[in-house]
């Protein structure tokens, strides 16, 4: 039996450049599909992040605090890509939260806040989970200008970064370049060392087999796994073996 799918990179009205979902009809209606858990992970904000936990927890859905993120890298000028970054505990929210307030504090660009790749280093990201953000990520966007070797380098760099917390984000969502992207994803996700978790599952009778997903899923666990749906599929694949972790749940905010 497949494992419920589980939203993990998701915009409220609160990504005030790309979002309209407001919080309570998102829970209404991840309750009413059966999810599970669900992401939060607006851009560069966590300020949903009080109501949609309490809200969550109101209607029995574990939440999960996220942002996606604007990420640089030194001496790369004005080059910059996505990633999204999942809590794993209080710890996680409050690197997070860190992380948030020196993006605004020291790396505005045009009045655009950015994150250092330089900042995610040592124990300041351990208790955080790293998506690569698809074709909008580093390594998708690398991966769509034929840099393969670049996008491996860069992909193994953040897995060293996040180790054992690092995953390849698919999604078939119909956007153009995402077939290729996903195709590329796969190969390149083999070809990084170690790699030893993978699975494969059935999307559905008459429906092709995909690559399976160990994803990120609960605030309190390393990793769950993901289903694809039928007109919206969203994944991880990951980058280095997973290991899940004990549960250690955030507790009420106050």
């Amino acid at each position: 039996m497949s494992a419920p799918f589980v939203h993990l990179h998701l915009h409220t009205e609160y990504s005030l450049v790309d979002g309209l979902i407001r919080i309570p009809e998102l829970i209404a209606q991840v309750r009413a599909t059966g999810m599970p858990a669900v992401a939060l992970t607006d851009q560069s904000n966590a300020f949903a992040a009080v109501k949609f936990y309490q809200e969550a927890e109101r209607a029995g859905i574990k939440p999960i605090i996220g942002a996606e993120l604007w990420i640089r890298h030194l001496g790369e000028g004005s080059v910059r890509s996505r990633a999204v970054l999942l809590c794993m505990d209080r710890e996680g929210f409050r690197q997070l939260s860190t992380l948030l307030t020196r993006s605004y504090r020291e790396g505005q660009v045009q009045g655009i806040p950015h994150v250092e790749f330089d900042w995610l280093a040592g124990t300041g990201s351990s208790r955080l989970i790293a998506l690569s953000c698809g074709i909008h990520g580093e390594v998708g966007q690398l991966l769509q200008e034929g840099q393969v070797e670049k996008a491996r380098q860069r992909a193994q760099m953040w897995a060293e970064c996040f180790p054992r917390r690092f995953y390849l984000e698919i999604a078939r969502t119909g956007r153009a370049g995402e077939d290729r992207y996903v195709a590329d994803a796969v190969a390149l996700a083999d070809s990084l060392e170690p790699l030893r978790h993978r699975r494969r599952f059935a999307s559905g009778p008459g429906r092709r087999r995909s690559t399976a997903v160990v994803t990120a899923a609960a605030a309190c666990r390393d990793a769950v796994r993901g289903e694809h749906r039928r007109h919206h599929e969203h994944a991880s694949l990951p980058a280095h073996p997973v290991k899940p972790l004990s549960e250690t749940a955030f507790g009420p905010f106050s």
